[in-house]
């Protein structure tokens, strides 16, 4: 599940998720923060490895390129998590593939952090 500059109502859907999953009182408290903080640039991916699942943040960003920045990063945690959930070595083509797959699959969420007029909104 992707969320890309969480509302307040998405915020408290994010904690519940979270609670559900297992996540600590710690972890929840730090992702509501950096959520209410509202600082641009800035991500989260927590997986619970045991449930299949998993969940990215995405804030708002300052350009295309800090864009850029924070989904590389978040979706090397998420697919370092799936391929410690699967075993796929983190070498190779089996993990490049799967870095695509996941960009291609949250694109349609972040789409608009590419665009200079979008991403001002």
């Amino acid at each position: 599940m992707c969320y890309v500059s969480p509302t307040v109502n998405e915020i408290i859907e994010i904690n519940d998720i979270m609670r559900e999953l297992g996540a600590s009182e710690v972890i929840r408290k730090r992702v509501k923060e950096k959520c209410n903080k509202g600082d641009a640039n800035e991500g989260f991916t927590y997986s619970a490895l045991g449930s299949r699942f998993s969940l990215m943040l995405i804030s708002k960003t300052t350009s295309a390129a800090e864009t850029m920045n924070t989904i590389v990063h978040e979706v090397r945690h998420l697919t370092d998590d799936i391929a410690k959930a699967e075993n796929i070595p983190l070498t190779g083509e089996e993990v490049a593939y799967l870095s695509g797959d996941v960009s291609a699959a949250i694109f349609k969420h972040t789409k608009k952090l590419f665009c200079d007029c979008c991403r001002k909104q």
